[in-house]
């Protein structure tokens, strides 16, 4: 009986401990998801600015020239690079250390003017996480914008 009874109380010590373990894993994940959500609010809030305050632009080392020179404007520019920070705030919370692109992220990334504002502004100033970033990089290789096969791929779906 009492070799019974140190069994028990050695179990039971054994899953408090674990549950103990376990217990904080998920508490620091569930603070990691707290902080990259909070950071993105912030963010957002920040981006709702520049809509209204163009000039802040210049804060981000974001010019006019710049602007034309990627064939966006300033309120492209913060669409996309919304969007672009949402999708990188997915994989991050995930924790996916390799990011496969939806049918919705490899259209829009087909266009030209999100390739140039992808290459010339929001890689490295709005986004930054790096198997994202590394998919974005690869799927616009591979992809590069031509206006011929545009047309093609736009008259076949219709």
């Amino acid at each position: 009986m009492e070799f019974a009874g140190l069994i028990v109380a050695i179990v039971a010590l054994i899953i408090s401990v674990a549950s103990a373990v376990i217990a904080r894993i998920v508490l620091k994940e569930q603070i990691r998801v707290s902080q990259l959500t909070a950071n993105y609010s912030a963010v957002a809030s920040a981006d709702a600015l520049l809509f209204n305050n163009k000039d802040l632009l210049e804060l981000h080392n974001i010019n006019e020239k710049l602007l034309e020179e990627s064939g966006v404007t300033h309120v492209e520019l913060i669409y996309l690079a919304d969007s672009f920070q949402a999708a990188e705030l997915y994989y991050r919370i995930e924790n996916n250390k390799s990011v496969v692109l939806n049918q919705y992220r490899q259209n829009q990334l087909r266009n030209e003017k999100v390739q140039k504002a992808w290459k010339g502004i929001i890689r490295g100033r709005f986004s930054s996480y790096a198997p994202f970033t590394e998919a974005i990089d690869k799927f616009i290789e591979a992809n590069p914008y031509n206006s011929e096969r545009q047309l093609d791929s736009t008259n076949s779906q219709r």
